[in-house]
C-alpha cells in the first residue's frame, strides 16, 4: 500500500514538472508574440503618420491644380477685354 502512494506520488510530481515547463513555454511564447505586436502597432503607428503627411500633400497640391485651372480658364478673349479696358 506504501508503495502505492509512491508510485502516485511520483506520477503527480512528473505531471507538476511537466505542467510548470508547458507553462513556461506558453510564457516564452506569449512573450515573444507580445513583442511582435509592439513592433506590429509601432509600424502601423509610422505608417499612419506618412499616410496623414501624404493626405496633407495631397490636399495641397490639389488645391494649386485648383488655382491653376482657374487661371487657365480664362479664355484669350476675356483676357484682351480685360486688357482693353
Amino acid at each position: 500500500m506504501f508503495e502505492q502512494v509512491n508510485i502516485r506520488k511520483a506520477e503527480l510530481n512528473s505531471r507538476l514538472l511537466r505542467a510548470k515547463s508547458d507553462e513556461a513555454e506558453q510564457t516564452e511564447t506569449i512573450k515573444k508574440l507580445e513583442e511582435e505586436f509592439e513592433a506590429v502597432t509601432a509600424a502601423i503607428k509610422e505608417l499612419t503618420e506618412q499616410q496623414e503627411l501624404m493626405d496633407e500633400r495631397l490636399a495641397g497640391v490639389r488645391e494649386e491644380l485648383a488655382g491653376k485651372d482657374q487661371t487657365d480658364s480664362v479664355s484669350p478673349a476675356e483676357v484682351q477685354a480685360g486688357s482693353a479696358l
